[in-house]
């Protein structure tokens, strides 16, 4: 046997519907979270609050809507974090270690930032490419100061679309970043079998 701590996700639809509400008995105080902060609060819930956060959280392109916020969370920020992100996800190309300033500022998407970075670099091969990126400012913000890892695949993948991903893991190698990454296929099939099958 194994134990399991079920939780359900309440989104707008659920809370939204008074009626609905009703019939399922969900209380009032029940407000709709997005997946990410659902997940964030199991994990802190099951690791405690003096676990070692030493496996790196994933979220796939679904779960991962408003990538600012949820790479703003502190429990992320100790734990490690990669987070898949849409094409036009805007970000802002920035020096690695040791490397030249990119020149001034500029908010770009992220397959810009990876073509910029693909012709600087001449990467061929299978190999996926690696940038350090900070998020774009948000209506008039400042950017987040926080430097990240753009992983971008090397051409279209096999589901006929290039996958991008930011982390927070920078020493990591960028093949180890895109294998971690991929887990996540696996389980967005299954929880569409158990959406559908169960």
């Amino acid at each position: 046997s194994l134990p399991v701590s079920w939780r359900l996700l309440m989104d707008d639809a659920w809370c939204g519907d008074p009626e609905r509400r009703r019939r399922a008995r969900v209380p009032d105080s029940v407000t709709p979270l997005p997946a990410w902060a659902l997940a964030l609060d199991m994990v802190g819930q099951v690791a405690g609050p003096h676990a070692p956060g030493s496996a790196p959280m994933v979220f796939g392109l679904t779960a991962a809507r408003d990538t600012a916020r949820l790479a703003r969370q502190p429990a992320l920020r100790r734990r490690g974090f990669i987070i898949e992100v849409s094409s036009d996800q805007p970000l802002v190309a920035v020096s690695g270690p040791g490397g030249p300033p990119p020149g001034p500022e500029v908010t770009v998407t992220a397959s810009e930032a990876a073509r910029r970075a693909g012709l600087q670099h001449r990467m061929g091969g299978n190999r996926p490419l690696s940038v350090f990126v900070r998020l774009a400012p948000e209506s008039g913000g400042s950017a987040g100061r926080q430097v990240l890892r753009l992983i971008a695949e090397p051409s279209v993948a096999e589901a006929g679309h290039r996958r991008f991903w930011i982390t927070s893991l920078r020493d990591a190698g960028a093949e180890t970043v895109r294998r971690l990454a991929r887990r996540s296929v696996s389980t967005d099939a299954t929880l569409r079998y158990m959406k559908s099958d169960l």
